[in-house]
């Protein structure tokens, strides 16, 4: 019988930009930890240069990071015969495998997928210093440039127009996402999305982001998704969905810690027969839901009476509960922008502020089975599985326990 859930991995780093480790390592330990596919985004380049040869350095820091000659030995042993190295007089370097030669060496038809991305990243000057823009361009032909604009607004317009061009010439189906919009203090609004409605998808959760500076006044990430979601959903505007992922960096146990962090947050797709078109495909519609360490049996939505109901697949000794979530209609849609003093490392900000109609939990059922009809006065409904075990997270804006969710209906 054929899976009807993928579990697949849209964030993650290598030596191409700032991540610690060869593609081949990463690839292999994410083919190791049971996922069905997993896209490689690194900053700013696709990874296509065949000719990419980093000079060894005694120690990995600082960032970027460096490749060590006990890194280099390790990978060597590993996957004998695939990474290559040099002597050039007294230097001694090792060549990065391109994207594609990755895909050749780890892709397994049905089982699974290395599939290439970006995550193209702005930095934009504002109040208080610098703005960070991050977006993951997932299933792209070549690397894409970073188009900066005025403003965060603007910039997350024009490099979604870019990438609708470039794409829009090849004959898979491409996926753009907003990443950690809280990183790294605050730099994106759900302001940003609301007025840039194209933007589908964005992180819910994300674990590589240990800078964001948490502030008590401001949204949660949950929170800006159904921000979001009230204002674009009363507009006849698309809604926007939710993701989960690593940001992994390090693919090497350092001390008693796996650092940024492999199989701590992820997307499962429903996606029964797994092809790169299948699998985009399907989270462009919102078949698929975010996790960090919870699985769901089944998600079902019922157009005729409106109900959606959620399954939980349970793991001996742990217990659940089910939040179904949403918004009224006649919400408070009143803005109001408020100035956030600086406070330690974090810089000054001037961030909107939203009505507590935003977001209400509807229902909550412990258990491992609930549903929920949507109501006429409604305008959209999601659910949230919590567990009763401890997130492997733990950072600020994220879940403080294993959680799923899933996409808003309505």
């Amino acid at each position: 019988m054929s899976k009807i859930w993928r579990k697949g991995q849209l964030h993650t780093h290598t030596y191409w930009s700032d991540g610690i480790g060869f593609p081949e390592e990463m690839a292999s330990l994410y083919k190791e930890s049971g996922y069905d596919f997993v896209f490689v985004t690194d900053h700013n380049v696709l990874g296509d240069d065949p000719n990419m040869w980093l000079q060894l350095q005694a120690s990995e820091e600082p960032w970027p990071y460096n490749v060590t000659p006990q890194a280099l030995e390790k990978a060597q042993k590993k996957f004998p015969g695939l990474i290559e190295s040099k002597k050039v007089h007294l230097r001694r370097f090792a060549r990065i495998a391109t994207y594609q030669e990755t895909k050749e060496r780890f892709n397994v038809p049905g089982e699974f997928l290395y599939l290439p991305g970006q995550e193209v990243c702005l930095e934009i000057p504002g109040l208080g210093g610098i703005y960070k823009v991050h977006l993951n361009a997932l299933n792209i032909p070549h690397t894409l440039p970073a188009i900066a604009k005025d403003d965060v607004r603007s910039t997350i317009a024009a490099n979604y127009e870019h990438f609708l061009e470039v794409t829009a010439k090849q004959e898979e189906p491409a996926m753009y996402m907003l990443c950690h919009p809280y990183y790294r203090y605050y730099d994106n609004t759900p302001q940003d999305l609301i007025e840039n409605p194209q933007i589908r998808h964005f992180e819910v959760c994300n674990d590589g982001q240990k800078l964001a500076k948490p502030c008590p006044e401001c949204f949660t990430n949950e929170r800006f998704w159904d921000i979001v979601n009230a204002f674009r959903l009363s507009r006849n505007q698309p809604c926007l969905y939710g993701a989960a992922s690593d940001d992994a960096h390090i693919y090497a146990h350092r001390g008693d810690q796996l650092g940024c962090v492999v199989n701590d947050a992820w997307v499962m797709v429903r996606c029964p027969e797994m092809s790169a078109t299948n699998l985009i495909n399907a989270m462009n519609q919102g078949d698929y839901y975010a996790s960090c360490g919870v699985t769901l049996k089944e998600i079902e939505f019922d157009r005729d009476s409106r109900t959606l109901k959620v399954e939980v697949e349970p793991e001996a000794g742990v217990d659940y509960k089910i939040r179904f979530i949403s918004t009224a209609k006649d919400f408070n849609q009143e803005v109001q922008w408020v100035y956030i003093p600086p406070e330690g490392a974090r810089p000054p900000r001037v961030l909107p502020q939203y009505s507590n109609d935003i977001g209400k939990v509807v229902l909550e059922i412990h258990g491992n089975v609930a549903e929920c009809k949507i109501q006429d006065d409604w305008l959209y409904l999601r659910a949230e599985v919590i567990s009763n075990r401890s997130a492997r997270l733990c950072l600020p804006n994220h879940a403080i326990w294993e959680t799923a969710w899933t996409q808003p209906v309505f």
